[in-house]
């Protein structure tokens, strides 16, 4: 069965790509380069013919397809230039990083670069949190390996003096 949707872009568009990773794990997004100058990050499950348009069952709300709009969401958050602006942009190109949840992107102007690393799925799955703490892992990992071997001669203690009892 097809389906079909159309979608509305509030301004002009100047490129389209999509995100690219090493492996093809993480979920993929649209790159959409519009004017003025911007490049937005656009989840797929926006683009998905599938969103319901009477109030969504509970399946469709446990994959997270939100309710369907002919106009398509520009959020200031995932507006990846910021502030930035590319003159007469025209490509965009994506590349996979060592990370799977990571994507290299080059925006291209006739005048200007653009270059970042982004996260299609909303958070990077395979980095540790600035706030991790080396320290603790560590010492378990020291007192682990003292435990196991201070047991393995305390097993081998109590064979040998089970076998002269």
């Amino acid at each position: 069965m097809a389906l079909q949707q159309t979608f509305v872009f509030p301004h002009p568009i100047l490129a389209l790509g999509s995100t690219l990773t090493a492996r093809g794990i993480t979920t993929k997004a649209l790159l959409v380069g519009y004017e003025p100058g911007q490049v937005l990050l656009l989840d797929r499950r926006f683009l998905d013919p599938r969103r319901p348009t009477l109030p969504p069952s509970k399946a469709e709300k446990a994959e997270g397809l939100p309710p369907y709009s002919a106009h398509l969401p520009l959020l200031p958050p995932h507006v990846l230039t910021y502030n930035h602006t590319l003159h007469n942009l025209h490509t965009l190109h994506t590349s996979p990083s060592s990370l799977e949840s990571t994507t290299l992107l080059l925006g291209l102007g006739d005048l200007d670069l653009f270059f970042t690393r982004l996260h299609p799925s909303s958070k990077p799955f395979d980095l540790l949190p600035e706030t991790f703490n080396h320290v603790l892992v560590s010492v378990v990992l020291v007192v682990s390996v003292v435990g196991v071997w201070f047991m393995g001669r305390a097993a081998q203690a109590k064979t040998l003096r089970e076998a002269w009892a």
